[in-house]
């Protein structure tokens, strides 16, 4: 005779590795509204979980839509970049994530991203205008920087008063 499963031959089994995500992740999605700005909670249970992926990377992305946990999300990415490297880099990517898109979180982010990956920081700051474009020195004739009034009808529009102080 052949040996059945209990559940019956149509029944399907999740690999052990999905079933575990499947419910790590209710938990997260569980604790998350939850988690006060201050709480280390996020912190111990994500140094817990065996794997970290993408999802779980989301979840901690998206407290930074509360201005009150952006710190949360923010320091929690940083202790996974510092004590698991297996997922330094997608932690690091996570957090280049909040910088670009979160406007709370661009300062605690920029801070971190300084030491792990200055070169992020570099390509979004706007650069400074060419030097033809800024405006040229005041020429020598003129007193104080303004523009010389030696043609008539350029410059500033002349007051009775600036005629007789010219004159």
């Amino acid at each position: 005779m052949q040996s059945q499963n209990q559940d019956g031959p149509k029944a399907k089994k999740r690999p052990p590795k999905d079933h575990y995500n499947k419910w790590m992740l209710k938990i997260l999605d569980s604790i998350v509204p939850f988690l006060d700005a201050k709480d280390k909670v996020l912190i111990r249970f994500l140094s817990e979980i065996p794997a970290l992926d993408e999802r779980v990377l989301d979840r901690v992305k998206g407290l930074a839509k509360d201005p009150e946990r952006v710190t949360l999300a923010v320091n929690a990415l940083y202790y996974l970049v510092l004590v698991r490297p297996p997922v330094r880099e997608i932690c690091i990517d996570a957090m280049v994530d909040l910088w670009r898109n979160f406007e709370d979180a661009k300062a605690p982010a920029a801070k971190l991203l300084k030491k792990l990956r200055p070169d992020v920081l570099n390509e979004d700051t706007p650069l400074p205008p060419p030097i033809e474009s800024v405006t040229t020195p005041p020429s020598e004739d003129s007193k104080e920087g303004l523009p010389s009034a030696s043609v008539k009808g350029e410059g500033i529009p002349r007051t009775p008063n600036a005629v007789a102080a010219a004159g």
